[in-house]
C-alpha cells in the first residue's frame, strides 16, 4: 500500500491512487556543483584571510561581489530543487493530476473522459521521459492550453501503459 499522506490533494472516499511520483533531479546540475563548492569555498577562505589581515578595502571590492554571485547561484538552485519536490504527477483510478508550485499551488486534475491521447517520449540512454495528455475541450494555461505534462519521470513505459489502461477501461465502461 502506497503513503498517500505525503501527497498535496485529498483524494475521493473509493479512489484509489495507482501511481504517484516526482520529476526527477538534472543530472546535468549535480555535476556542476563540485567546481562551484570549490570555486566558492576557495572564495570564502580567500575573504576570511583578508578579513584577518585586516584588508576590509580588497574584501568590500573584490571578494564581497564574488560571494553575493556565489550565494545567488547556490539560492536559484536550491530554489529550483524545491520547487521540482513540490510537483506531483498522480494516477488514480479516477483521473490523472499534476499538482505544482510552492507559494500558490496548480493543480490539473483531468477525469478520464476528458483525455484525447497520450503521447510518449522515452530516451532510451538515460532511462528517462516524458507523458503529454492531449486533452479535448480543456484550457488550462497560455502556454500548454490543451496539455498536461508528466516531464523527466522515472518509468516512464510503465506509467504510461497504466495511463493506456485506465484509458481503455474508462472507454469500455461507456
Amino acid at each position: 500500500m502506497q503513503d498517500n499522506s505525503r501527497l498535496p490533494i485529498g483524494f475521493l472516499s473509493d479512489e484509489r491512487v495507482l501511481w504517484h511520483g516526482n520529476p526527477v533531479p538534472n543530472k546535468s546540475l549535480k555535476n556542476a556543483e563540485k567546481p562551484f563548492l570549490i570555486f566558492g569555498g576557495a572564495i570564502l577562505l580567500l575573504t576570511l584571510i583578508l578579513i584577518l589581515i585586516k584588508e576590509i578595502k580588497v574584501v568590500l571590492i573584490g571578494c564581497l561581489p564574488i560571494i553575493v554571485i556565489c550565494l545567488a547561484i547556490a539560492g536559484t538552485y536550491f530554489f529550483f530543487e524545491y520547487k521540482r519536490k513540490q510537483t506531483f504527477f498522480i494516477v488514480t483510478d479516477r483521473r490523472i493530476i499534476r499538482s505544482e508550485g510552492i507559494f500558490s499551488k496548480k493543480l490539473y486534475d483531468v477525469k478520464y473522459r476528458q483525455v484525447e491521447n497520450v503521447v510518449l517520449k522515452y530516451n532510451s540512454r538515460s532511462r528517462l521521459g516524458e507523458i503529454m495528455i492531449k486533452l479535448n475541450g480543456i484550457k488550462f494555461n497560455k502556454e500548454n492550453p490543451d496539455e498536461i505534462r508528466f516531464g523527466t519521470i522515472e518509468n516512464v513505459v510503465t506509467v504510461y501503459n497504466l495511463i493506456q489502461k485506465q484509458l481503455s477501461e474508462y472507454k469500455g465502461k461507456v
